[in-house]
Protein backbone atom coordinates (compact mmCIF):
# COMPACT_ATOMS: atom_id res chain seq x y z
CA UNK A 1 0.00 0.00 0.00
CA UNK A 2 1.33 3.48 -0.90
CA UNK A 3 1.70 5.78 1.68
CA UNK A 4 -0.42 8.01 0.11
CA UNK A 5 -3.29 5.85 0.27
CA UNK A 6 -3.17 5.48 3.90
CA UNK A 7 -5.86 7.73 5.87
CA UNK A 8 -4.54 11.26 7.41
CA UNK A 9 -6.35 10.30 11.06
CA UNK A 10 -4.30 6.79 11.06
CA UNK A 11 -1.02 8.19 9.93
CA UNK A 12 -1.60 11.40 12.66
CA UNK A 13 -1.79 8.43 15.49
CA UNK A 14 1.11 7.57 14.47
CA UNK A 15 3.18 10.53 13.98
CA UNK A 16 1.63 11.51 17.07
CA UNK A 17 3.44 8.44 18.73
CA UNK A 18 6.51 8.51 17.39
CA UNK A 19 6.79 12.31 18.42
CA UNK A 20 9.45 13.10 16.08
CA UNK A 21 7.56 16.11 14.33
CA UNK A 22 10.27 18.18 12.98
CA UNK A 23 11.73 15.25 11.04
CA UNK A 24 8.43 13.74 9.55
CA UNK A 25 7.63 17.70 8.42
CA UNK A 26 10.87 16.69 5.99
CA UNK A 27 9.85 13.32 5.03
CA UNK A 28 6.98 14.21 2.02
CA UNK A 29 3.99 16.21 1.65
CA UNK A 30 1.52 14.35 3.48
CA UNK A 31 3.87 14.23 6.65
CA UNK A 32 4.42 17.52 6.36
CA UNK A 33 0.57 18.52 6.42
CA UNK A 34 -0.03 15.95 9.30
CA UNK A 35 3.15 16.63 11.04
CA UNK A 36 3.36 20.78 11.00
CA UNK A 37 0.09 21.05 13.32
CA UNK A 38 2.17 18.88 15.88
CA UNK A 39 5.25 20.58 15.43
CA UNK A 40 3.66 24.01 16.35
CA UNK A 41 1.32 22.33 19.08
CA UNK A 42 3.45 23.07 21.65
CA UNK A 43 5.92 25.90 21.41
CA UNK A 44 8.82 26.73 23.31
CA UNK A 45 10.88 30.68 23.42
CA UNK A 46 14.09 30.94 25.13
CA UNK A 47 16.84 33.45 24.31
CA UNK A 48 19.82 31.75 23.15
CA UNK A 49 23.23 32.35 21.74
CA UNK A 50 23.58 32.12 18.20
CA UNK A 51 27.14 32.59 16.40
CA UNK A 52 28.60 34.40 19.19
CA UNK A 53 25.28 36.51 18.96
CA UNK A 54 22.48 36.85 21.70
CA UNK A 55 18.96 36.38 19.83
CA UNK A 56 15.55 35.41 21.38
CA UNK A 57 13.14 33.10 20.02
CA UNK A 58 10.27 35.49 20.54
CA UNK A 59 11.64 37.71 17.64
CA UNK A 60 12.59 35.08 15.75
CA UNK A 61 8.94 33.13 15.99
CA UNK A 62 7.38 36.50 15.51
CA UNK A 63 8.66 36.97 12.47
CA UNK A 64 7.74 33.20 11.12
CA UNK A 65 3.98 33.99 12.39
CA UNK A 66 3.49 37.21 10.71
CA UNK A 67 4.65 35.59 7.46
CA UNK A 68 2.72 32.53 7.69
CA UNK A 69 -0.47 33.74 10.41
CA UNK A 70 -1.38 30.00 9.42
CA UNK A 71 0.95 28.32 11.62
CA UNK A 72 -0.07 30.25 14.61
CA UNK A 73 -3.53 28.71 14.58
CA UNK A 74 -1.60 25.15 15.72
CA UNK A 75 -0.01 26.67 18.59
CA UNK A 76 -1.71 25.15 22.04
CA UNK A 77 0.75 25.65 24.80
CA UNK A 78 3.41 28.31 24.61
CA UNK A 79 6.45 29.05 26.82
CA UNK A 80 8.47 31.81 26.29
CA UNK A 81 11.30 34.04 28.01
CA UNK A 82 10.62 37.78 27.25
CA UNK A 83 14.32 38.99 28.51
CA UNK A 84 13.89 42.77 28.00
CA UNK A 85 16.92 42.76 25.86
CA UNK A 86 16.81 42.45 21.97
CA UNK A 87 20.55 42.04 21.49
CA UNK A 88 20.07 40.82 18.08
CA UNK A 89 17.30 42.02 15.52
CA UNK A 90 16.99 42.75 11.87
CA UNK A 91 16.31 46.63 12.22
CA UNK A 92 14.23 46.11 8.53
CA UNK A 93 11.94 43.88 10.72
CA UNK A 94 10.70 46.25 13.11
CA UNK A 95 8.45 48.75 11.01
CA UNK A 96 6.62 45.42 9.56
CA UNK A 97 5.92 44.59 13.46
CA UNK A 98 5.04 48.27 14.34
CA UNK A 99 2.21 48.17 11.27
CA UNK A 100 0.97 44.94 12.65
CA UNK A 101 0.52 45.73 16.41
CA UNK A 102 -0.89 49.03 14.90
CA UNK A 103 -3.32 46.94 12.88
CA UNK A 104 -4.35 44.77 16.07
CA UNK A 105 -5.51 48.20 17.87
CA UNK A 106 -2.48 47.75 20.09
CA UNK A 107 -1.66 51.08 22.10
CA UNK A 108 0.62 54.23 20.84
CA UNK A 109 3.00 52.76 23.51
CA UNK A 110 3.07 48.85 22.66
CA UNK A 111 4.36 50.50 18.52
CA UNK A 112 6.85 52.70 20.63
CA UNK A 113 8.28 49.97 22.51
CA UNK A 114 8.22 47.83 19.57
CA UNK A 115 10.14 50.13 17.58
CA UNK A 116 13.09 50.13 20.59
CA UNK A 117 13.27 46.42 19.85
CA UNK A 118 11.43 45.62 22.63
CA UNK A 119 10.98 41.66 23.59
CA UNK A 120 8.31 41.86 25.90
CA UNK A 121 6.04 44.30 23.62
CA UNK A 122 7.25 41.62 20.95
CA UNK A 123 5.50 38.98 22.67
CA UNK A 124 2.27 40.36 23.77
CA UNK A 125 1.92 41.63 20.09
CA UNK A 126 2.58 37.46 18.92
CA UNK A 127 0.02 36.39 21.37
CA UNK A 128 -2.66 38.05 18.86
CA UNK A 129 -2.08 35.11 16.68
CA UNK A 130 -1.97 32.25 18.69
CA UNK A 131 -5.21 30.42 19.96
CA UNK A 132 -3.37 28.87 23.43
CA UNK A 133 -4.78 27.07 26.06
CA UNK A 134 -1.97 26.86 28.00
CA UNK A 135 0.89 29.86 28.87
CA UNK A 136 4.11 29.79 30.62
CA UNK A 137 6.36 32.88 31.13
CA UNK A 138 9.57 32.50 32.51
CA UNK A 139 10.12 35.78 34.36
CA UNK A 140 13.31 37.71 33.72
CA UNK A 141 12.89 40.62 36.30
CA UNK A 142 10.69 43.49 35.90
CA UNK A 143 12.24 46.53 34.26
CA UNK A 144 10.71 49.39 32.12
CA UNK A 145 10.91 47.31 29.02
CA UNK A 146 9.14 43.99 31.04
CA UNK A 147 6.75 46.05 32.31
CA UNK A 148 5.27 46.88 29.97
CA UNK A 149 3.84 43.33 28.84
CA UNK A 150 1.82 43.42 32.47
CA UNK A 151 0.69 46.79 32.00
CA UNK A 152 -1.08 46.19 28.47
CA UNK A 153 -3.13 43.53 30.24
CA UNK A 154 -4.71 45.51 32.29
CA UNK A 155 -5.45 48.29 29.52
CA UNK A 156 -6.23 46.73 26.55
CA UNK A 157 -9.70 45.97 25.29
CA UNK A 158 -10.30 43.55 23.54
CA UNK A 159 -7.47 40.99 24.65
CA UNK A 160 -5.13 39.83 22.23
CA UNK A 161 -6.82 36.50 21.32
CA UNK A 162 -4.08 34.07 23.04
CA UNK A 163 -6.12 36.46 26.27
CA UNK A 164 -9.29 35.48 25.84
CA UNK A 165 -8.83 31.64 25.26
CA UNK A 166 -6.02 30.89 27.63
CA UNK A 167 -7.05 28.46 30.12
CA UNK A 168 -3.86 27.64 31.97
CA UNK A 169 -1.13 30.36 33.01
CA UNK A 170 1.99 30.05 35.28
CA UNK A 171 4.41 32.78 36.05
CA UNK A 172 7.77 31.40 37.38
CA UNK A 173 11.82 32.94 37.43
CA UNK A 174 14.41 30.91 36.20
CA UNK A 175 15.70 30.04 39.60
CA UNK A 176 14.56 31.06 43.18
CA UNK A 177 16.76 33.49 43.10
CA UNK A 178 15.96 35.13 40.99
CA UNK A 179 13.61 38.61 41.24
CA UNK A 180 10.35 37.28 42.38
CA UNK A 181 6.92 37.38 40.59
CA UNK A 182 5.40 40.52 42.30
CA UNK A 183 2.33 41.44 42.38
CA UNK A 184 2.10 43.67 39.30
CA UNK A 185 2.65 40.89 37.09
CA UNK A 186 0.13 38.64 39.15
CA UNK A 187 -2.65 41.01 39.34
CA UNK A 188 -3.62 41.16 35.53
CA UNK A 189 -4.17 37.52 34.65
CA UNK A 190 -7.42 37.13 37.28
CA UNK A 191 -8.73 39.43 34.62
CA UNK A 192 -8.91 37.21 31.77
CA UNK A 193 -12.32 35.86 30.66
CA UNK A 194 -11.41 32.17 30.16
CA UNK A 195 -8.44 30.94 32.75
CA UNK A 196 -9.05 28.28 35.15
CA UNK A 197 -5.85 27.72 36.69
CA UNK A 198 -3.12 29.86 37.87
CA UNK A 199 0.58 28.82 39.05
CA UNK A 200 3.27 31.16 40.54
CA UNK A 201 7.10 30.10 41.86
CA UNK A 202 8.42 32.38 43.96
CA UNK A 203 5.88 35.41 44.28
CA UNK A 204 6.69 37.65 46.57
CA UNK A 205 3.80 40.51 47.14
CA UNK A 206 4.04 42.67 50.22
CA UNK A 207 1.67 45.64 52.35
CA UNK A 208 2.80 48.47 49.69
CA UNK A 209 2.81 46.40 46.11
CA UNK A 210 -1.03 46.52 45.64
CA UNK A 211 -1.65 50.07 46.63
CA UNK A 212 -1.26 51.48 42.90
CA UNK A 213 -2.87 47.77 41.54
CA UNK A 214 -6.48 47.09 40.94
CA UNK A 215 -7.77 44.04 43.12
CA UNK A 216 -9.91 42.18 41.16
CA UNK A 217 -13.77 42.72 41.91
CA UNK A 218 -15.58 40.00 44.02
CA UNK A 219 -16.72 37.00 42.21
CA UNK A 220 -15.17 38.30 38.81
CA UNK A 221 -12.68 35.81 38.25
CA UNK A 222 -13.18 32.27 36.29
CA UNK A 223 -10.20 30.68 38.17
CA UNK A 224 -10.89 27.73 39.24
CA UNK A 225 -6.88 26.20 40.19
CA UNK A 226 -4.48 28.80 42.28
CA UNK A 227 -1.11 27.36 42.96
CA UNK A 228 1.82 29.62 44.95
CA UNK A 229 4.82 27.75 45.69
CA UNK A 230 7.56 29.21 47.52
CA UNK A 231 5.60 32.03 47.53
CA UNK A 232 5.75 35.27 49.90
CA UNK A 233 1.87 37.08 49.38
CA UNK A 234 0.85 39.82 51.80
CA UNK A 235 -2.92 38.10 54.08
CA UNK A 236 -4.96 41.11 51.91
CA UNK A 237 -3.81 40.55 49.04
CA UNK A 238 -4.38 36.22 49.18
CA UNK A 239 -7.88 36.89 50.93
CA UNK A 240 -8.99 39.85 47.63
CA UNK A 241 -7.93 36.82 45.27
CA UNK A 242 -9.79 34.29 46.92
CA UNK A 243 -13.03 36.98 46.88
CA UNK A 244 -12.70 37.60 43.67
CA UNK A 245 -13.04 33.69 42.09
CA UNK A 246 -16.50 32.73 41.22
CA UNK A 247 -15.44 28.86 42.16
CA UNK A 248 -12.46 28.01 43.55
CA UNK A 249 -11.81 24.30 43.53
CA UNK A 250 -7.92 23.79 44.10
CA UNK A 251 -5.88 26.35 46.45
CA UNK A 252 -2.07 25.58 46.94
CA UNK A 253 -0.17 27.80 48.91
CA UNK A 254 3.92 26.92 50.31
CA UNK A 255 4.66 30.24 52.51
CA UNK A 256 8.14 31.62 53.07
CA UNK A 257 8.62 34.01 55.74
CA UNK A 258 10.15 37.15 55.07
CA UNK A 259 11.25 40.07 57.54
CA UNK A 260 8.33 42.10 55.64
CA UNK A 261 5.35 39.53 55.19
CA UNK A 262 4.43 37.13 57.99
CA UNK A 263 1.74 33.88 57.30
CA UNK A 264 -2.16 34.57 58.71
CA UNK A 265 -3.59 31.12 58.68
CA UNK A 266 -6.91 32.35 60.47
CA UNK A 267 -7.41 35.05 58.02
CA UNK A 268 -6.64 32.79 54.94
CA UNK A 269 -8.99 29.86 56.53
CA UNK A 270 -12.11 32.37 56.99
CA UNK A 271 -12.03 33.76 53.42
CA UNK A 272 -11.87 30.47 52.41
CA UNK A 273 -14.75 29.00 54.15
CA UNK A 274 -16.54 32.25 53.15
CA UNK A 275 -15.84 32.42 49.68
CA UNK A 276 -14.75 28.83 48.91
CA UNK A 277 -17.61 26.70 51.50
CA UNK A 278 -19.24 24.59 48.40
CA UNK A 279 -17.00 24.85 45.71
CA UNK A 280 -13.08 23.46 47.43
CA UNK A 281 -11.75 20.26 46.44
CA UNK A 282 -7.98 20.29 47.03
CA UNK A 283 -6.22 22.07 49.82
CA UNK A 284 -2.44 22.33 50.34
CA UNK A 285 -1.41 24.78 52.62
CA UNK A 286 2.00 24.65 54.52
CA UNK A 287 4.70 26.93 56.26
CA UNK A 288 8.11 26.15 54.77
CA UNK A 289 9.87 28.35 57.50
CA UNK A 290 8.10 26.19 60.31
CA UNK A 291 6.90 28.48 62.89
CA UNK A 292 3.74 28.61 64.61
CA UNK A 293 1.38 31.42 63.41
CA UNK A 294 -1.82 30.17 64.29
CA UNK A 295 -4.34 27.82 62.85
CA UNK A 296 -6.75 27.67 59.64
CA UNK A 297 -9.75 26.31 62.18
CA UNK A 298 -12.15 23.85 61.52
CA UNK A 299 -12.53 22.35 57.88
CA UNK A 300 -15.20 20.50 58.90
CA UNK A 301 -17.86 22.39 57.15
CA UNK A 302 -16.35 22.13 53.31
CA UNK A 303 -18.54 20.15 51.06
CA UNK A 304 -16.34 19.05 48.38
CA UNK A 305 -13.04 18.98 49.94
CA UNK A 306 -11.63 15.65 49.25
CA UNK A 307 -8.02 15.78 48.97
CA UNK A 308 -5.97 17.90 51.61
CA UNK A 309 -2.15 18.27 52.92
CA UNK A 310 -1.13 20.74 55.34
CA UNK A 311 1.27 21.28 58.00
CA UNK A 312 0.16 19.64 61.38
CA UNK A 313 0.09 23.02 63.60
CA UNK A 314 -1.99 24.83 61.26
CA UNK A 315 -4.79 22.56 62.40
CA UNK A 316 -4.46 21.46 65.85
CA UNK A 317 -2.72 23.55 68.70
CA UNK A 318 -0.76 21.82 71.40
CA UNK A 319 -1.66 23.55 74.45
CA UNK A 320 -3.31 20.23 76.28
CA UNK A 321 0.43 18.64 76.11
CA UNK A 322 -0.64 17.13 72.82
CA UNK A 323 -2.05 13.77 74.09
CA UNK A 324 -2.53 11.17 71.77
CA UNK A 325 -6.62 11.14 72.07
CA UNK A 326 -6.91 14.48 72.33
CA UNK A 327 -4.81 14.90 68.87
CA UNK A 328 -6.88 11.83 67.32
CA UNK A 329 -10.36 13.29 68.73
CA UNK A 330 -9.29 17.00 67.43
CA UNK A 331 -8.62 16.03 63.84
CA UNK A 332 -11.61 13.80 63.29
CA UNK A 333 -13.94 16.94 64.51
CA UNK A 334 -11.77 19.67 62.17
CA UNK A 335 -11.23 17.25 58.86
CA UNK A 336 -14.62 17.20 56.53
CA UNK A 337 -16.53 13.99 56.33
CA UNK A 338 -15.68 14.15 52.45
CA UNK A 339 -11.82 13.45 52.95
CA UNK A 340 -10.70 11.14 50.90
CA UNK A 341 -6.50 11.65 51.00
CA UNK A 342 -5.17 13.59 53.83
CA UNK A 343 -1.55 14.49 54.09
CA UNK A 344 0.21 15.75 57.01
CA UNK A 345 3.54 17.78 57.43
CA UNK A 346 4.60 16.95 61.17
CA UNK A 347 6.24 19.47 63.14
CA UNK A 348 8.77 19.37 65.63
CA UNK A 349 6.01 20.44 68.22
CA UNK A 350 5.18 16.94 67.90
CA UNK A 351 6.67 13.55 69.45
CA UNK A 352 6.39 11.20 66.67
CA UNK A 353 5.71 8.18 68.91
CA UNK A 354 2.54 10.75 70.02
CA UNK A 355 1.55 10.86 66.38
CA UNK A 356 1.52 6.74 65.94
CA UNK A 357 -0.62 6.28 68.76
CA UNK A 358 -3.05 9.53 67.53
CA UNK A 359 -3.24 8.03 64.19
CA UNK A 360 -4.13 4.97 65.62
CA UNK A 361 -6.83 5.99 67.61
CA UNK A 362 -7.93 8.10 64.20
CA UNK A 363 -8.22 5.04 61.58
CA UNK A 364 -10.02 2.95 63.97
CA UNK A 365 -12.43 5.04 64.79
CA UNK A 366 -12.93 6.79 61.37
CA UNK A 367 -15.86 5.10 60.23
CA UNK A 368 -17.33 7.48 63.10
CA UNK A 369 -17.26 10.29 60.58
CA UNK A 370 -14.14 9.74 57.89
CA UNK A 371 -15.97 7.06 56.24
CA UNK A 372 -14.53 7.82 52.52
CA UNK A 373 -10.73 8.46 53.89
CA UNK A 374 -8.59 6.06 51.94
CA UNK A 375 -5.34 7.49 51.95
CA UNK A 376 -2.85 9.32 54.39
CA UNK A 377 0.41 10.01 54.53
CA UNK A 378 2.50 11.37 57.07
CA UNK A 379 5.75 13.49 56.79
CA UNK A 380 8.19 14.00 59.33
CA UNK A 381 11.41 12.96 61.24
CA UNK A 382 9.75 8.77 62.06
CA UNK A 383 12.16 6.45 63.58
CA UNK A 384 12.91 3.13 62.19
CA UNK A 385 10.59 1.17 64.51
CA UNK A 386 7.76 3.86 64.54
CA UNK A 387 7.76 3.32 60.35
CA UNK A 388 7.60 -0.06 61.73
CA UNK A 389 4.49 0.44 63.56
CA UNK A 390 2.81 2.32 60.99
CA UNK A 391 3.32 -0.47 58.06
CA UNK A 392 1.22 -2.46 61.02
CA UNK A 393 -1.25 -0.39 61.19
CA UNK A 394 -2.14 -0.03 57.45
CA UNK A 395 -2.07 -3.36 57.32
CA UNK A 396 -4.75 -3.61 60.31
CA UNK A 397 -6.89 -1.37 58.50
CA UNK A 398 -8.98 -2.35 55.34
CA UNK A 399 -9.20 0.30 52.72
CA UNK A 400 -7.02 2.31 54.10
CA UNK A 401 -3.52 3.18 52.81
CA UNK A 402 -0.79 4.43 55.59
CA UNK A 403 2.41 6.02 54.38
CA UNK A 404 5.10 7.96 56.15
CA UNK A 405 7.83 9.95 54.23
CA UNK A 406 11.19 10.81 56.65
CA UNK A 407 12.57 14.06 56.31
Amino acid sequence: MKITNIPAELVADILELVNEPLIHTRVCWLFNQVATPILYRKVHLYRHYNRGRRVNDIYLFLKTIINRPALGQYVRYLIADPYYATYHTSLDDLPSFVAEAASHGLSLEVQQAIAGGSIPAMLFLLLCYLPLQDLVIRVPGLGLSTRIFYQQMLVTSPFPSALQSVRSAKLSPWSIGDTPVSWEMIAPFFRLPSLQRFSCIHGFVDSTDSNDIPNPLPSSSRVEHIEFTHSTIHKDTLCALIRSLHSLRTFIYEFVATATVTFDPPSLGNALRQHALNTLERLEVTNISNVSTGLLGSLSDFVCLTHIKVSFSLLLDTQDGGAADSIAYQLSAVLPCSIVSLTLLIDSAYQSNIIVLATDRLVKDRRERLVDLQRIELVGNFEQREREKFELLSGEVEGLEILVTCV
